[in-house]
């Protein structure tokens, strides 16, 4: 998507948005300008989202690091495929985040524990494309990286790295959008910081104006995530056409 898109959107949201002031009680929905007001004079909130800005980002970290070497993992080995892959697999396919329980009972630290809950349900995103971009290479890219006499290293950077970008890519702001969503929930437990947890504090309280400013945030962190995704789609266009590392 063109990132004018973005600013258009936006715009037209926010448009949207005072409409609606007009026509229903303000006290259930503020109008933009008061709620950018409220996130311009109190500092709380954005303690918040920097808490929930560190957990978000040492998840998403966290999940490509592990999810792309496990994906490497399955792609390049034999064994690895035949004792691990059923296992992915059937976590990939059950709702894994019902099992989230099990980190807070067995992870003393509040962090921690939602940091690993987001992980291990983002991590197969990233473990899945990974390993089917690699499984898909032709047998030509390996029989030429063999015969240059790759090292571990090129072969990553010239052949694995261009073939699972693009997905990898794709699936990015998916990931940051369902990231988003589990810190609702992960932040309800344990932790008295959070924008997931103001969130939900605010509107049990019936604080409407506290409830629109932190969702307004979590709106524009998803709306920052795509504009970032849609720069790297354009940064690594040429990785976008289909056999393309050796090109």
């Amino acid at each position: 998507m063109k990132p004018r898109y973005y600013w258009v959107g936006s715009l037209m949201i926010i448009v949207l948005w005072t409409i609606l002031t007009l026509l229903i009680d303000t006290t259930k929905i503020p109008s933009p300008w008061s709620v950018g007001l409220y996130l311009g004079t109190h500092k709380d909130i954005w303690l918040h989202l920097g808490m929930t800005l560190v957990r978000l980002l040492a998840a998403i970290v966290l999940s490509y690091l592990f999810g792309g070497l496990l994906g490497l993992w399955m792609a390049t080995s034999k064994n690895a495929r035949r004792y691990l892959l059923p296992v992915v697999q059937v976590l990939f396919a059950m709702p894994r985040l019902v099992l989230f329980p099990l980190f807070y009972l067995s992870i003393t630290s509040g962090f921690m524990a939602q940091v690993t809950a987001i992980v291990f349900v983002t991590l197969f995103y990233v473990t899945i494309p990974t390993y089917e971009s690699l499984i898909a290479l032709p047998e030509t890219y390996v029989f030429i990286a063999r015969s240059l006499d790759f090292s571990t290293g090129m072969w990553v950077r010239y052949v694995a790295f261009p073939a699972v970008v693009p997905r990898l890519i794709l699936m990015a702001q998916q990931t940051l959008g369902l990231s988003l969503s589990l810190i609702l929930i992960t932040e309800q437990f344990r932790t008295s910081w959070g924008i997931g947890k103001f969130l939900v504090t605010e509107y049990q309280a019936t604080h409407y104006l506290e409830v629109y400013a932190s969702i307004l945030l979590l709106t524009l962190l998803g709306i920052f995530g795509g504009f970032v995704c849609d720069i790297l789609k354009v940064r690594f266009s040429k990785w976008f056409i289909p056999l393309a590392p050796f090109a």
